[in-house]
């Protein structure tokens, strides 16, 4: 009989637990239709074990949640919106357009930077370019003279060997 007893209060337990946690499933949208990749994390949980998705082809996401959950949206050129779950099962978020234009904003490898500030440290050397630069034997070479703030150098006298 203790055994049967154990057995019902860790079903109780289980079950009130799991009763906390909902299925829920929305659809991210702006005033154009539905934004495909669009980040969807649960607040809370930016460091660390980080529970969220990205939006699929049509917009849409699937998490489980607990209840009380509140869902950071957020896309490129768009404003991030707290959306609290209260238990909905069902969502529909629309996001509102960032009223920074996204031609004034440059990503590089670090992160991301206004195109004023980063003018003067990004360059490019096309490949047609690069063949126009005579007889070379590494693209080290070839890159010498071509990008401001980019020096070359080769560190002996074999051809093709940097």
């Amino acid at each position: 009989m203790q055994k049967i007893g154990m057995f019902i209060l860790l079903f109780l337990i289980t079950t009130v637990t799991w009763a906390q946690k909902i299925s829920v499933q929305g659809v991210v949208a702006d005033s154009e239709g539905v934004l495909p990749g669009a980040s969807v994390v649960v607040k809370g949980t930016e460091t660390g074990n980080i529970v969220g998705t990205i939006t699929d082809f049509d917009g849409k996401f699937n998490l489980i949640v607990d209840r009380d959950a509140v869902l950071i949206v957020s896309f490129i050129g768009y404003v991030v919106k707290e959306f609290p779950v209260n238990g909905q099962t069902v969502l529909s978020i629309e996001l509102e357009s960032e009223s920074t234009q996204l031609d004034d904003v440059v990503v590089v490898g670090y992160g991301t930077q206004t195109k004023a500030s980063a003018i003067a440290s990004i360059a490019q050397a096309k490949g047609d370019d690069m063949l126009k630069t005579g007889n070379v034997t590494s693209v080290t070479e070839s890159l010498q003279g071509m990008l401001p703030g980019v020096t070359s150098m080769v560190s002996n006298g074999k051809p093709g060997d940097s």
